[in-house]
């Protein structure tokens, strides 16, 4: 008898986690968060093009090697410059950063308060939502962040070297201030 009910606690304990992870992906799924998420890897991108100094800027490299954007050295050089914006936002995991979302509202909030929340019902679970979404964002915000920087770090070693060994497959000479003068 004591292990049937134990057995049926265990049962229930399983049953009542897997309802409360429906409701938190559910809530997950109505606040668009892997929507907004996605937004925030486009705005990695951005931020990548931004970390790029003038002295790498690739029309500004393109312009010193006097190429058009129709030239194979041009496109190699917008490969390079992608790559890196792509090294950039590569530690942004939009799946994993979903499930942590998922993870953050089902430590703040109990089974019953994400059933209210995702029903949109005016209770209390509501007010605390509003409360704790704004940390839980603050949270995401920070690791998003962090693993921004992270992708930079990374990817600026190899955009160098990218952009050093272009540079010298190149049959090039800088344009010098005197040569721009004469023009």
């Amino acid at each position: 008898m004591i292990q049937k009910a134990a057995l049926n606690l265990v049962l229930l304990f399983i049953v009542s986690g897997c309802a409360r992870a429906d409701m938190a992906d559910q809530l997950v799924e109505i606040t668009e968060v892997r929507n907004n998420l996605e937004v925030a890897v486009q705005s990695c991108r951005e931020f990548a093009k931004d970390l790029i100094g003038e002295e790498y800027d690739l029309n500004y490299q393109a312009d010193e090697m006097g190429l058009a954007p129709d030239d194979p050295a041009w496109l190699k050089l917008a490969e390079i410059y992608q790559e890196f914006y792509d090294e950039v936002c590569s530690y942004i995991d939009v799946d994993e950063l979903t499930a942590l979302f998922a993870n953050r509202y089902r430590e703040h909030f109990t089974q019953s308060e994400l059933a209210e929340i995702v029903a949109f019902h005016r209770t209390e679970a509501g007010s605390k939502y509003v409360s704790v979404s704004s940390a839980i964002g603050a949270e995401l915000n920070q690791i998003v962040n962090q693993r921004m920087a992270e992708g930079a770090v990374s990817a600026q070693s190899s955009f160098d070297a990218n952009i050093q060994e272009f540079w010298l497959e190149q049959d090039f000479t800088p344009k010098t201030e005197s040569d721009s003068a004469s023009l």
